[in-house]
């Protein structure tokens, strides 16, 4: 038989197709880009000539970069799991932003791997089932595979933001080269999978795909089904199903075995030495108060003998299941058998939900005897979902949904108030409506509390994102006061330049970080005046000796500034030296005498070869020693303006009234507390939204490890909600769950 291929041989046979895939890609997108090959997009004719010049210009540099980009994304394919990476440790300097460039291109990722997917789905499936079963997860993981297509989207990606392009037309690039990587990818996918058919390791791959099917209890049932619904299947199906027999059954026949029994043939004895049933003489409420404390109570210490993180729907106490199984007479006149088959049912499938965690099926499995009482005394908690005990439910395992490692402290907190929660509502002797709604409004209040905690460390990031949000808007102002202030003014192109373009955005950006009136504001508005005023010809020596004065203030600032938008090095030396030129000649100084120091004779070192800080040095000692000689403003004029972007629309939709009110009413609805499920920065992640700005601008989720806290705007989550690539993690509430299985089940099973 074959050698099964090993990880290294598959990685060796991927990374042997790196430098053809990079150039197959370009090719191909070239090919779409000038209509050789119809690519079916029904882009207009200009754009697709304007992206077309744009990637020819860059083909070589394409080439390298996407290679590049591949050969480390393959390097680091093994991602931990959830459980081995760190839990999240908040750090507002370490969040950054995601805008709506960002949700455009996580869209145009998704739909690249989408892409990919649609094209290759069959040999995918079978090289998934092969990573997983090679990894032994047991199960079939997408993760696993050290080749999906999403390494390829991100490498994709990647390599068009490391090419000097607008950010519109990087963006409106990844479309063409994502379908010619996808065509590209198919070869190589065909040629794994012919590997895996060589080795006969086909039979393997379809065990692990068996064994990854949906469980039935995951799967949704058409329609959902509704509390009253049900109720009336149940009732029909109460006539065909003789397993649940009625009081005078049970009466005339041997008492039937249950899990609660000492010596039942399950082998649990999770109820010994319980009191026999009232018998019909003896219909006392007392007496059925009292055995329903006494169920309670057997109820909790089974519970307490079983592991948390082993409960699940075999091994669960059923005392509803036990009481439909041992009727009681004094029960018939408060619930009906049918009710309480509906009871028993969806505590049967909450159980069964496997998206519940352990100790909170505990938690929610000790309520039976609680929910049966309420039951009793409120007919209307099966008419509706609604009612609060069902709502109460639903909260529990919506806020609990999001995390999926135990030792994550905000779930230890939540599930130390929860066990104190259900311990008063069991030991309620009469719970109603009212009770478990004011349980409601508790849990509510803690969740929120519980956010907030969280949200007192994300406040201050929320109040600069929202003066972010203002940036551009300051921008354009500022940029035409400026304007205003250059217009007849003797200055340089490139200090017009400066103040136009990077000194614009280091106002802002100290407007958007402290506040537009903020102190550390003002001097920084000052500057543009002042810098004009260093630059003009001089004639009086006072005005000249002010200049000398003026000069390490104005430095101070200018360091500020660039320190503010992260100026590069290089183009701080660049502007530093052509300014000290400027005020070199206003200050009648050769410009040999800004070389001369105190220091030992060295060798010479032209004024373009300094460093900023040696740069910055000599400049100050410049403007404490110039000469004073008569000069004239010796330069001209020149404006070099910026290019102006190409204005691409990657995102154009025109979208109908009922749209977009259904999306403004799904952003209204945005709670503090709730996890969604989103791919942010070209992964899937599920994260909590923990904090939502004043004016309702921006939204920060946090995850449960580093590195999966983002911060969105609007428009961001409004993107990513438009393509599909953000939703509310529970998109079925528990209790509905619960009810469209058990339909499923009655359906399936009308016998049983």
């Amino acid at each position: 038989m074959p050698d099964t291929p090993s990880l290294s041989t598959v990685m060796a046979t991927v990374k042997a197709h790196v430098g053809p895939l990079a150039r197959d890609v370009l090719d191909g997108a070239m090919d779409r880009l000038d209509g050789r090959i119809d690519a079916g997009w029904g882009t207009d004719p200009a754009m697709q000539f304007l992206l077309g010049d744009a990637l020819r210009r860059k083909r070589v540099a394409f080439v390298e970069s996407f290679r590049n980009s591949l050969e480390d994304a393959l390097q680091h394919t093994t991602e931990p799991t959830l459980g081995q990476r760190p839990l999240q440790n908040f750090n507002p300097e370490s969040l950054s932003l995601v805008d709506e460039y960002q949700a455009q291109e996580d869209v145009a990722v998704a739909g690249v791997i989408k892409a990919i997917d649609d094209q290759s789905s069959g040999n995918l499936h079978q090289l998934h089932a092969f990573f997983s079963a090679l990894k032994g997860t047991g199960g079939l993981d997408v993760r696993d595979n050290p080749v999906r297509p999403a390494i390829f989207a991100r490498a994709l990606a990647q390599a068009m933001r490391d090419l000097s392009l607008d950010t519109s037309v990087r963006l409106g690039l990844l479309r063409p080269l994502g379908s010619a990587l996808a065509v590209g990818l198919t070869p190589l996918y065909g040629q794994l999978c012919s590997q895996l058919q060589h080795a006969k390791v086909l039979p393997m791959l379809a065990r692990t795909a068996l064994r990854s099917s949906p469980t039935r209890s995951g799967l949704p049932y058409g329609d959902t089904a509704t509390m009253e619904g049900l109720m009336q299947r149940v009732q029909q199906h109460e006539s065909s199903v003789t397993n649940w027999p009625t009081v005078p059954q049970v009466r005339e026949s041997k008492r039937i075995p249950s899990l609660f029994d000492r010596n039942a043939s399950s082998g649990m004895s999770a109820f010994p030495d319980l009191p026999p049933p009232d018998e019909p003489d003896r219909p006392v409420p007392g007496r059925l108060n009292e055995r329903l404390r006494r169920l309670d109570f057997e109820l909790e210490a089974s519970l307490n003998r079983l592991n948390d993180q082993t409960l699940n729907a075999t091994n669960a106490p059923k005392v509803l299941r036990y009481l439909l199984k041992r009727p009681d007479p004094t029960l018939e006149p408060l619930i009906s058998q049918q009710v309480m088959t509906l009871l028993a049912g969806l505590f049967d499938q909450i159980m069964a939900d496997e998206r519940l965690h352990p100790p909170v099926k505990a938690l929610l499995c000790r309520l039976q005897i609680s929910v049966l009482r309420v039951a009793m005394n409120d007919e209307s908690l099966t008419d509706t979902q609604d009612h609060p005990t069902w709502q109460f439910f639903d909260a529990v395992s919506a806020h609990c949904l999001g995390y999926s490692r135990n030792d994550d402290t905000r779930l230890e907190g939540f599930l130390i108030f929860l066990r104190n929660q259900v311990a008063q509502l069991a030991a309620h002797m009469m719970p109603t409506a009212q009770v478990y709604q004011r349980a409601l409004g508790e849990l509510d209040q803690f969740i929120l509390e519980q956010s907030r905690a969280v949200g007192r460390h994300v406040q201050s990031t929320l109040e600069t994102l929202e003066r972010s949000q203002q940036r551009e808007e300051w921008r354009l102002m500022l940029r035409q006061q400026v304007h205003a202030q250059l217009r007849g003014a003797i200055v340089s192109g490139a200090i017009r330049e400066f103040l136009q373009g990077p000194w614009v955005d280091a106002i802002a950006e100290a407007m958007g970080r402290h506040g537009p009136y903020a102190p550390d504001v003002q001097p920084l508005i000052d500057l543009v005046d002042d810098l004009l005023w260093s630059v003009q010809p001089h004639s009086e020596e006072r005005d000249r000796d002010q200049l000398r004065g003026m000069l390490p203030h104005l430095l101070e600032r200018l360091e500020q500034g660039f320190d503010l938008i992260r100026w590069s090095q290089t183009k701080r030396a660049a502007f530093l030296r052509d300014l000290m030129i400027f005020h070199q000649r206003l200050l009648r100084m050769p410009v040999g005498a800004l070389l001369k120091t105190d220091e030992p004779p060295g060798p010479h070192k032209r004024t373009e070869d300094l460093d900023p800080e040696e740069l910055v040095h000599r400049w100050r000692t410049a403007a404490a020693s110039a000469s004073r000689y008569a000069s004239t403003w010796g330069d001209s004029e020149v404006d070099r303006s910026i290019l102006a972007t190409v204005p691409v629309a990657l995102i154009s939709q025109t979208e109908s009234q009922a749209g977009r009110e259904a999306l403004d009413s799904w952003m209204r609805h945005l709670r503090v507390g709730n996890w969604f499920h989103m791919f942010i920065r070209s992964e899937w992640i599920t994260a909590q939204l923990s904090g939502i700005s004043d004016g309702g601008r921006f939204f920060i989720f946090v995850g449960q490890v580093d590195g999966q806290t983002q911060s969105l705007t609007r428009g961001a989550v409004e993107k990513l909600l438009v393509a599909g690539l953000i939703t509310a993690l529970e998109d079925r509430t528990l209790v509905q769950r619960a009810m469209d299985s058990m339909m499923q089940d009655m359906d399936g099973h009308p016998s049983n």
